[in-house]
């Protein structure tokens, strides 16, 4: 008795006493999943007439077959359920229908943290270039002497660049194509927002025409034919060339459907929403990226490794690697752009030279150069929840890349001999191949004189010439023939033009009729 009176209970709590009292195979279904779902049936809990909770009626036939199921925990929000007589949803069905009345509870918006960042391009007036200066030369008494130690110098760095040229407001950027308007235009707008609340605040007359003549002033600034004619003069100028390509990227991304994600997918397919689970899918994601194992060839044993002295990194290394860095680049993890040494001049030079010394001295780098910021880019393809159609990129310090540039450079310096070695050796070598396919006759010609790189080339391709005229078969293969042989002939004959052959200077400063012919 008492398992049969749980069982009613819990069919009670699954359906009201005004449903059907017939029930097939399907309608148990729909109790069973109402059961597993801890669901209730809303058609069964309001007593109605007949042609109001028959949902099927066809040749004399009526039953209940449409339902619709809510959680119980909100029928207490439904207040009526019932059939519209006259209404097929489909053939012989009728539509079922219920009002419902919700609680709609104000959510509190979740505030998005954005880094606040300094503005650091506003090094590009020299006003403000000057001021920083002036600013950087008062917090180390007086004088443009960085430290010695890059933690200090790079801590005041940022401390007087947030002083001077200020941060930003850490909020969201509206999505306007307003970022080209100047500084003038702004201010007037912000003045015209407070007139328009202090009229609002005092309706008296002076305060709307100040508000009034605002409007107007703001009007004629902000016309568009004046701003696009500022945009036409600074599209001559290489900072105008970036804003252009910067408003087409604006423009392109304003008419994709998705701009931004907030929600990645597991490696199972399922949508991640939480940001601690997005993070750690991320993180995941790239260690297995960059830490795979690929096959790959086995590396040559036994070379030789050119050990040599090397010399002090000199200030006109870094001030040439200094010119060459571009500007307006995003920062890394220290926050310090290759503007500020390039505003600071020789001051910055010197620094970074004693820096540099004391990194090759010293064999380790600073802690902020060996970190980085990770950004996943979409690739415009395939499913944007997806890891995989991702690029990422790495944020690094803009010193720690002028470092690279000085050592790169040195690099090219050492390299360049040697290249050019391995390549006097294999038109060497190629030389030998092409004497070694000369008959006897040929080689005789001259038993009294060294044959010159030139004589061979000549002589190579005489023979080769004499051969496709006295065998017919040979000609069968001539084009393969020809082909190995131009590339071969092409190298000699590029590298006997540049080259200064002392013995024979005339006969390899242009190159031979017979090898030019060849290469037609």
């Amino acid at each position: 008795m008492d398992m049969l009176a749980r069982e009613t209970q819990v069919m009670r709590s699954l359906m009201g006493k005004f449903g059907v009292k017939e029930r097939n195979l399907e309608g148990q279904m729909v109790v069973d999943f109402a059961k597993r779902m801890d669901m209730a049936v809303v058609n069964t809990y309001f007593q109605k007439r007949e042609e109001h909770s028959v949902t099927y009626k066809s040749g004399g036939r009526s039953t209940q077959v449409d339902y619709i199921l809510c959680r119980r925990g909100n029928l207490k929000e439904i207040s009526d359920c019932k059939v519209v007589v006259g209404e097929s949803v489909a053939r012989q069905h009728r539509m079922v229908v219920c009002r419902m009345t919700l609680m709609v509870c104000k959510t509190k918006r979740s505030k998005i943290e954005i880094e606040k960042k300094t503005k650091w391009w506003k090094l590009k007036k020299e006003e403000c270039c000057e001021e920083f200066r002036q600013k950087l030369r008062q917090a180390l008494g007086g004088q443009v002497v960085l430290p010695d130690d890059w933690e200090t110098t790079a801590e005041v760095i940022r401390e007087t660049g947030r002083k001077v040229l200020g941060v930003s407001s850490g909020r969201r950027k509206e999505d306007k194509e307003t970022w080209w308007w100047n500084e003038e235009v702004q201010d007037s707008i912000q003045r015209k927002r407070l007139a328009k609340k202090k009229w609002d605040m005092d309706r008296t007359e002076e305060n709307r025409q100040e508000y009034k003549e605002l409007q107007r002033r703001v009007k004629r600034e902000v016309s568009k034919q004046k701003a696009y004619d500022e945009l036409y003069t600074r599209l001559d100028t290489r900072e105008g060339e970036k804003d252009l390509y910067r408003l087409a990227r604006q423009r392109d991304r304003v008419g994709k459907d998705v701009q931004q994600v907030r929600v990645i997918k597991d490696r199972d397919g399922r949508v991640l929403t939480s940001e601690e689970s997005v993070q750690r899918r991320w993180k995941e994601y790239f260690e297995e990226l960059m830490n795979e194992e690929k096959e790959r060839e086995k590396r040559v044993e036994g070379v030789n490794s050119v050990e040599q002295k090397v010399d002090k990194i000199r200030k006109d290394e870094v001030r040439k690697a200094l010119k060459r860095m571009k500007s307006g680049k995003a920062v890394g993890p220290d926050d310090i752009p290759v503007e500020v040494w390039k505003c600071l001049g020789e001051a910055a030079v010197e620094f970074l030279t004693s820096l540099f010394n004391r990194v090759l001295e010293s064999e380790r780098m600073p802690e902020e150069w060996i970190r980085s910021v990770l950004v996943p880019i979409f690739k415009n393809k395939g499913d944007v929840q997806s890891c995989s159609n991702y690029r990422g990129i790495k944020l690094m310090s803009h010193t720690m890349k002028l470092w690279e540039r000085v050592v790169e450079d040195r690099l090219r310096k050492l390299r360049k001999p040697m290249v050019e070695k391995m390549h006097r050796d294999r038109i060497n070598s190629s030389i030998e191949q092409l004497k070694s396919l000369l008959a006897p006759e040929f080689l005789n010609q001259q038993p009294d004189s060294k044959l010159e790189k030139a004589d061979i080339l000549e002589m190579t391709v005489s023979f080769l010439r004499q051969q496709q005229q006295q065998q017919p078969v040979f000609s069968s293969s001539s084009a393969a023939v020809n082909q190995g042989f131009s590339r071969c002939v092409h190298d000699i004959v590029h590298f006997l033009s540049k080259e200064d052959v002392k013995t024979q200077p005339e006969k390899t400063a242009e190159p031979l009729p017979e090898s030019a012919a060849i290469l037609r």
